[in-house]
């Protein structure tokens, strides 16, 4: 793995989040999600950019949220929910310094470890953010549709199976 002159990737844990670290959460959401927004046409009306704190805390419990801290600080962060027997995993994000070191990948795994009787696994991703798609890709997930989000925005839509 690479090492960050700002912290060792060995240094990182993953563990569930609770509620204390929603608030924590919906602003490393709103971090990461800019420059998304920005690479699909500065188009600030995709969700993650939208969502509010109350909307993020009422569908919290309906989901698996990961957390990475390093320092007792949230650098990144994956949800998940198991419907029948696929899991959909969303908003994978890290803090914008923090990314291109490994930290999606120690997430992507870690999601889909907490998920071991499903057999597939689903997500979607912009499809201007070819460093997504290279990265769904190339973990072993395949598109298999597209869709419009918002106006101008498209979503690519990727599916795995175990």
């Amino acid at each position: 793995m690479k090492k960050c002159s700002m912290f060792d990737i060995a240094t990182v844990s993953i563990s569930e989040a609770t509620t204390d670290d929603i608030y924590s959460i919906f602003f490393l959401q709103k971090r990461a999600f800019v420059q998304e927004a920005e690479i699909n046409g500065g188009n600030y009306g995709i969700s993650p950019i939208k969502q509010t704190l109350n909307e993020l805390t009422q569908e919290f419990s309906n989901y698996l949220y990961l957390k990475a801290v390093v320092n007792n600080t949230i650098i990144g962060s994956v949800r998940a929910v198991q419907i029948g027997d696929t899991c959909q995993i969303g908003r994978l994000m890290t803090e914008p310094v923090f990314q291109n070191f490994g930290l999606g990948t120690i997430l992507m795994h870690a999601i889909e470890t907490a998920f071991p009787k499903v057999k597939r696994f689903e997500l979607f991703t912009g499809e201007a953010s070819t460093g997504n798609v290279r990265f769904y890709l190339n973990r072993g997930f395949r598109i298999f549709d597209k869709k419009e989000d918002v106006p101008g925005v498209w979503l690519v839509m990727f599916e795995k199976s175990r």
